[in-house]
């Protein structure tokens, strides 16, 4: 089957396992056509990594069963037609489209097509390259779910990540990267339906195509990364959480607790996004019955990676719970590493103190200043809230009785209070990491700006910050699309691509090219780890502890030891010193070591481009040397 016939495949199972979902629970009837669709799809993905999670556990990633889920999702979708829509609303009457909404359909176009010259390119996002793709990669090489001994990126919730097994496993690498584009807009799709209960088609159109421009979203869309894929869950649920409240019906708590599950089980900050659900459900007469029919929805949905971890580290929350239950006898863990990932990632990714001043001052210093922490420059979320905040705060007074009687009160408490927990709790500062809710608080800031500027006929400032946003976006978007651009328009072949486009990528190639899978390359340059076809062991010094190379070891012949034990034999080394390493510690200092005392040679020596970025990789572009060694056989 062809690559554009699997993901579409894959999509249209999705819409018919949502469908399903909405269906059983007999609310198919409150959402119109597109609606249930959109939802459908949102729904189905989440179950769609749901099922390949317990098919994998079971040894069941295999082309008959995977292609069995698909035909039985897919037959779902005759529960898309149901006989009457009771609980939907639009304002849909009447849109003839003038020179200001070709103008955004332009854009979207613009921007679908700019996403899809991303889906039909071999992979270049280096957290994709690291471990979004080459996890899955793992599962499919073993036709099941193993189980990745790595904080971090490893033993974490990836129910995403068994998304991309089935178009991996079906068709390869080219299905599952258009996979990725396609699921990339399933958040868009859903916004727009969403703000057409509250907006006209003009303004829907432009949240749409404001989200697709967003920094955020053109950065991980694409890609392997979670965040834009996550955002679906989160508009239903929010939805669904706003509709329990409402009237006070368990059906929507239950789906609520279902994709709020499923974000618990594609990432950690899910947990704080569940959280903040629950305590909206408090806010109803009837709390405990919504709140423990919610949870229940979480529990089924959400809870399956919690328990492998579990069962593999004795922590379901992997390294987090350490200092408390230990590393359960398996190895795999040590104080020294917890000490050092404390201090590197849940101390050194904070960008600013936590406390109340700063999370006041948060999004104005995310939008004005380029701390390293935040990455707002390549993955921010763009300035339209900033220049938009004097009219939503103008019309949320203005019309405040409207606003408590409103759905999307609960849209921008969810939203204010997963920032508010996310800020004070979570372990990270980069924004990116805000772009689940982001579509949350897009649309409730428009519809109050979009309320404001027509009681006070100050349409053209609404259409003035809509505009310089748009054309901002769409500047950042085209350069980050020229390298796409440039492989389809000049034909170049993968290797040139991914040479050019991936730091190291040739010394990839020379690896595929001269070893085997006899051996098994130690490599710490984590863009290289999924394009490296021999078994690979990633390395890095502070996610695992099989391989100690923290800064302060210096223990060549414990070293060489766990090397062997993991069936190490190359090791890739960067910046290789012309003369014995300053510093008497770490994975460099004892590599040399190693040829030193004659345990291990130089296989070869090379010399790479690198640079800051690969959407203007001109700009600081330099040369690093590279070395792979070959242990040598013999006590060291």
């Amino acid at each position: 089957m062809s690559a554009l016939a699997v993901s579409l495949f894959q999509v249209l199972s999705c819409v018919g396992l949502g469908a399903a979902i909405l269906s059983a629970l007999g609310i198919s009837n409150s959402f119109s056509f597109p609606e249930r669709v959109a939802y459908g799809f949102a729904i189905g993905v989440g179950c769609l990594g749901w099922i390949i999670f317990f098919l994998g556990i079971a040894g069941g990633i295999s082309e008959l069963w995977l292609y069995t889920v698909l035909i039985v999702g897919t037959a779902g979708s005759f529960f898309l037609f149901s006989p009457e829509t009771t609980g939907s609303t639009s304002n849909s009457g009447g849109w003839r489209p003038g020179s200001f909404d070709w103008l955004l359909i332009v854009a979207i176009i613009c921007a679908m097509g700019f996403d899809l010259a991303e889906g039909v390119a071999p992979p270049a996002d280096a957290d994709s390259l690291w471990y979004h793709f080459t996890i899955p990669r793992q599962f499919v090489e073993a036709g099941r779910i193993i189980f990745i001994p790595r904080a971090i990126d490893g033993a974490v919730p990836l129910l995403m990540q068994t998304t991309y097994v089935l178009p991996l496993a079906l068709g390869g690498e080219q299905p599952m990267t258009l996979w990725t584009a396609y699921s990339g807009w399933g958040a868009a799709a859903l916004l727009f339906l969403c703000c057409r209960r509250y907006l006209s088609t003009t303004w829907s159109l432009a949240v749409t195509v404001l989200f697709l421009t967003t920094p955020a979203v053109v950065y991980g869309a694409g890609s392997g990364q979670v965040e834009v894929r996550n955002a679906m869950f989160v508009i239903v649920a929010a939805d669904a959480v706003a509709r329990a409240r409402e009237t006070g019906q368990l059906r929507f708590a239950l789906l609520a607790g279902f994709c709020a599950g499923f974000f618990v089980a594609a990432k950690y900050l899910g947990l704080l996004f569940a959280a903040a659900c629950g305590l909206i459900l408090l806010w109803h007469k009837s709390f405990i019955r919504l709140a423990a029919t919610f949870s229940l929805g979480v529990l089924v949905a959400g809870s399956q990676w919690y328990v492998w971890n579990w069962i593999h580290t004795g922590d379901p929350v992997f390294p987090l719970l350490f200092p408390f239950i230990g590393d359960n006898g398996q190895g795999i863990w040590d104080v020294r590493h917890h000490e050092r990932i404390q201090q590197e990632f849940f101390i050194g990714e904070k960008a600013v103190p936590v406390n109340p001043f700063w999370y006041f001052a948060y999004p104005f210093i995310a939008m004005f200043t380029r701390v390293q922490q935040i990455e707002s420059g390549k993955t921010g979320l763009g300035p339209f809230l900033i220049l938009i905040l004097p009219f939503s705060i103008a019309a949320a007074w203005q019309f405040r009785e409207r606003v408590r009687a409103s759905r999307l009160l609960s849209w921008a408490l969810l939203a204010i209070l997963f920032y508010t927990l996310w800020f004070f709790v979570g372990s990270s500062h980069r924004i990116r990491h805000l772009l689940p809710i982001y579509p949350l608080l897009l649309l409730c800031a428009f519809v109050a700006s979009a309320y404001w500027s027509e009681a006070t006929n100050n349409r053209g400032l609404l259409v003035v910050a809509v505009l310089f946003t748009l054309g901002l976006q769409l500047v950042g978007h085209s350069l980050f699309t020229i390298s796409y651009a440039q492989r389809i328009l000049t034909g170049q072949t993968q290797s040139e691509f991914l040479a050019r486009n991936v730091v190291y990528g040739g010394v990839a190639l020379w690896i595929n090219q001269n070893l085997s899978v006899e051996n098994k390359v130690f490599i710490a340059e984590r863009q290289l780890i999924y394009l490296v076809d021999v078994p690979v062991f990633s390395a890095h010094r502070y996610h695992q502890a099989l391989v100690d190379i923290l800064p302060d070891t210096m223990n060549t012949a414990r070293f060489v030891m766990q090397l062997r034990d993991i069936g190490v034999d190359h090791l890739l080394v960067r910046n290789w010193p012309t003369q014995a390493p300053q510093v008497r510690g770490g994975f460099r200092a004892m590599s040399w070591e190693l040829v030193n005392k004659g345990c291990a040679r130089i296989v070869k020596q090379f010399s790479e481009a690198t640079y800051a970025s690969r959407t203007l990789p001109a700009i600081n572009t330099y040369a690093v040397s590279l070395v792979l060694l070959r242990l040598e056989p013999g006590e060291c």
